[in-house]
């Protein structure tokens, strides 16, 4: 008893010390320069380390940064990415492995803004003139540097920036200076050849997602808790935009006089008529503002529009949901931005405006936007049969499970949802092969919540101590359970386990040394009992571990088990 007990002290202890161990280590270029890292060769970024992002980072023309599925990268200060023209990002997580961009600080001091973000920059169109350069632009953010790293643009409408899939961006947004900070996701003149699916922006400084002009395409995006905007699309956008969901936190809203949008749409900053126009198409949004309830007070908040679509935009809004803001779920504002409506050439079809106090069109830009070709103001520009928008429902007659949880959000829609049917993809715009054109529901979910098993609401709670494949809180909290029956076990043994969701894991048989003997790797496991055989046919007698890793958080269980002869 006394050596087995020397054994299971012996084998905490390495396990211990494994953890103890995961080391750091600082994102550098190849040279560094006054503005900071340049990138100039292919790197890769694996999950034996948790990686620290201090500086800006440039990737140089011709290079590419790979970040492998589960990596952890922790970010502070200024630590920005800056893909430029000519270079690639393969940010390529999985469900089950996401890859993860945080803050550096430790639980309960993080906040928005304690890093940057991701930027990328692509040869696609856009509207702006640099230097004297139609067609070319400086990114905003403060990372320009002496060799034009922060310029965008050109003619390559197909160029491609690499991909960025099941990747989540956290607590970014550093600021510069006044009015000047990072977004989660900037996209300049980034082109449809690069992949943009499953990302997540929460509590960034300043806009989530914002498009300088491009052509890309995404799918799968969740703007969570941001402090300025959630799409905020400029300069000549468009691209196309599927299935998107945004959640604003009461909490969190910009100040002075600027507004906290879901949408934000400009053609430039000028509002002139210079092409390419902005006229992305975005359908199958959910929109859900801070205004759970018509009782919810936000008259000291700038939560104001659902969707503001201003200075001759053309932006598109399809198939949608638009609730929980303080003035509007629709706002076209300025007197080109109201001819561009009317011409339809900025739209809005199939969506959903409930009429209470979660998004109405405020009685202001119903009677006083009356120049729309349509003729009637808002309302009747909204409310026009041939556009099929609904104004009438209240947000308790869309029947969504939990749209407002800031913590665990369910915005899918219950049986028998209005939600469910109404989409449309007759439009022109709306007939690219990106779209799935084969949903039916409106707002960003039927029956399934493509967010679950990637996304994360609660990462000011995440401990981030080790690389993501190493380990993941989950399973502490998931009301898990495990067994082995036989157990001593000759030849094989059935692992049964009980978990409250979905998650994909990791099972290893480890030996009393810490080495792994037998694993079982990435396996995605379904809410409740799920059952494993183990092969152990050629595993030697004696007292083993079994070990199972959590591909989302930051922890671990073990078991032990008696292999007999």
């Amino acid at each position: 008893m006394k050596k087995l007990f020397t054994f299971l002290m012996a084998f905490t202890a390495i396990l211990s010390y494994a953890d103890a161990q995961v080391g750091t280590q600082k994102i550098v270029g190849d040279s560094t320069g006054v503005a900071g890292q340049y990138i100039y060769r292919n790197r890769t970024l694996g999950t034996d380390k948790i990686h620290l992002l201090e500086d800006l980072v440039y990737v140089q023309n011709g290079a590419t940064l790979t970040i492998m599925p589960g990596a952890l990268i922790k970010g502070s200060g200024k630590g920005t990415i800056i893909v430029g023209r000519g270079a690639k990002i393969v940010a390529d997580g999985k469900k089950g492995q996401p890859i993860v961009f945080t803050s550096a600080k430790a639980v309960g001091a993080r906040t928005q803004g304690d890093w940057g973000g991701i930027i990328l920059l692509g040869k696609a169109p856009n509207n702006g003139t640099f230097n004297n350069v139609k067609g070319e632009m400086q990114i905003e953010g403060g990372v320009q540097d002496a060799y034009g790293n922060a310029i965008h643009g050109g003619t390559d409408a197909s160029d491609n920036s690499g991909i960025l899939r099941y990747v989540r961006l956290e607590f970014g947004g550093f600021a510069f200076s006044a009015n000047n900070e990072i977004n989660g996701l900037t996209m300049g003149s980034v082109g449809k050849g690069t992949t943009i699916e499953n990302v997540q922006c929460s509590f960034i400084n300043d806009d989530s997602f914002e498009w300088f002009g491009g052509t890309v395409n995404a799918k799968n995006l969740i703007s969570f808790s941001a402090v300025d905007d959630d799409f905020d699309t400029d300069n000549g956008y468009i691209g196309n935009v599927q299935f998107g969901y945004v959640l604003r936190n009461i909490l969190l809203f910009d100040g002075g006089s600027n507004d906290s949008n879901g949408f934000e749409s400009d053609n430039n900053s000028g509002g002139t008529y210079v092409t390419p126009f902005t006229a992305p198409s975005f359908s199958n949004i959910t929109v859900v503002g801070p205004r759970a309830s018509a009782s919810t007070d936000l008259s000291l908040t700038n939560f104001n529009h659902a969707a503001r679509i201003r200075r001759s935009s053309r932006n598109g809004i399809f198939n949608s949901i638009l609730m929980g803001f303080k003035n509007s779920g629709l706002r076209i504002e300025n007197t080109t931005g109201k001819v561009a409506a009317g011409d339809s050439t900025a739209l809005l079809l199939n969506t959903i405006i409930p009429r209470d106090g979660n998004g109405n069109i405020g009685s202001t830009e119903a009677t006083a936007t009356t120049d729309l070709a349509a003729g009637g103001g808002i309302l009747a520009y909204i409310a026009a049969a041939a556009r099929a928008n609904d104004t009438t429902k209240t947000v308790a007659d869309l029947m969504l499970n939990d749209p407002f949880n800031l913590q665990k959000p369910n915005p899918t829609p219950k049986v028998g949802s209005p939600v469910l049917t109404g989409a449309a993809f007759t439009n022109a715009r709306l007939t690219d092969v990106f779209f799935d054109k084969t949903v039916t529901f409106r707002g960003a979910f039927g029956a399934t919540n493509w967010m679950d098993g990637w996304a994360n609401f609660r990462p000011d709670t995440m401990k981030y101590e080790a690389p993501l494949t190493a380990s993941l809180n989950d399973l502490a909290s998931a009301g898990f359970e495990a067994k082995i029956y036989p157990n001593p076990s000759k030849g094989q043994a059935i692992v049964e386990f009980n978990i409250e969701k979905a998650m994909s894991l990791d099972v290893q048989v480890l030996d009393i040394l810490g080495r792994t003997v037998k694993s079982v790797k990435n396996q995605l496991y379904t809410e409740g009992v799920n059952t494993l055989f183990l092969d152990l046919s050629e595993v030697a007698k004696g007292m083993y571990f079994v070990r199972f890793i959590s591909n989302e958080a930051n922890a671990q269980k073990t078991i032990t088990l008696s292999i007999t002869e």
